[in-house]
């Protein structure tokens, strides 16, 4: 097609740049795989030469069906030590969205905010399209995603007042939350499927640093989960998801942690902001 076709004259012409691009063959220069190799090893070079010659593939889904675009992929497969901010920078200028949703509901910034570069994530909301209060299907927000990961800048990022209006999105700005039905705020207190928070998300991964700028700033010690089971989503897909039972408090889950020396730090914190030890869950037995 043209697209491909343009893409084979454009090699020549990049002369010394070579590194990654000489590996590729101009039968299959272009395509979707040419793309997610350039991601991998963040040659943003090489891979603005190819969305010069083919821009929908900005725009594409990567995996049929899937919603899955090159810049999801960009930012999953970013890094807490950054680096692929001008990766990201390249796709956007080529015409990607950054609100665009994957077949589970996910954007980009739900991903970079789990794979912690806060970079990334100050790149995608200074668009003000990325969609920052959007939830996944499972109702997680991308805070729920940093916090499960243990990602401390990017929280801090994501609660920051003029990130937020970076974005634009001041209507998430404290103190102008506004309460849901529970008493909670509908942005830092945010409840995914069963009630669980990004606070509760925190202290079962017994990340410390991270529940602190959650509990400073305003996030509810004393919130609790609801229905039968509140399903919890792993960040590590390999060790599954997790079953938690109802009215359990972010105290009840830093116990259920695999560190028992980050659950006693966690705890702390937690009792210092006012949460409770003792807090029994619905069907009456204790944490």
């Amino acid at each position: 097609d043209d697209d491909r076709a343009r893409s084979a004259h454009a090699l020549p012409r990049l002369g010394a740049m070579g590194g990654l691009l000489a590996t590729l063959r101009c039968s299959n220069v272009g395509g979707a795989a040419d793309v997610m190799e350039c991601i991998r090893h963040r040659d943003a070079e090489t891979l603005g030469a190819i969305l010069r010659a083919r821009p929908s593939l900005a725009r594409r889904s990567l995996f049929c069906g899937m919603g899955f675009s090159a810049l999801h992929y960009a930012c999953a497969a970013a890094s807490a030590n950054g680096g692929s901010s001008a990766v990201v920078c390249c796709l956007l200028a080529a015409g990607a969205r950054p609100g665009a949703r994957d077949a589970r509901g996910r954007t980009p910034l739900m991903l970079a905010a789990r794979a912690g570069d806060a970079e990334v994530a100050r790149v995608l909301m200074a668009t003000r399209r990325a969609n920052t209060r959007a939830l996944d299907g499972c109702a997680r927000s991308c805070v729920h995603y940093a916090a499960a990961a243990g990602r401390a800048e990017a929280v801090a990022l994501l609660l920051d007042p003029e990130a937020l209006r970076m974005s634009g999105d001041e209507g998430l700005i404290p103190p102008n939350l506004v309460p849901d039905t529970r008493g909670f705020s509908s942005w830092i207190d945010a409840r995914s499927e069963g009630g669980v928070t990004a606070l509760h998300l925190a202290a079962l991964g017994g990340h410390v640093e991270t529940l602190w700028i959650l509990l400073a700033s305003g996030a509810e010690p004393t919130c609790t989960t609801y229905g039968d089971l509140a399903v919890l989503f792993s960040p590590n897909p390999s060790t599954g998801d997790y079953l938690m039972l109802s009215g359990s408090t972010p105290a009840h889950y830093a116990v259920m942690g695999i560190s028992d020396v980050r659950a006693a730090q966690c705890l702390r914190l937690l009792v210092s902001a006012g949460g409770q030890l003792d807090a029994p869950h619905d069907d009456g037995r204790a944490g």
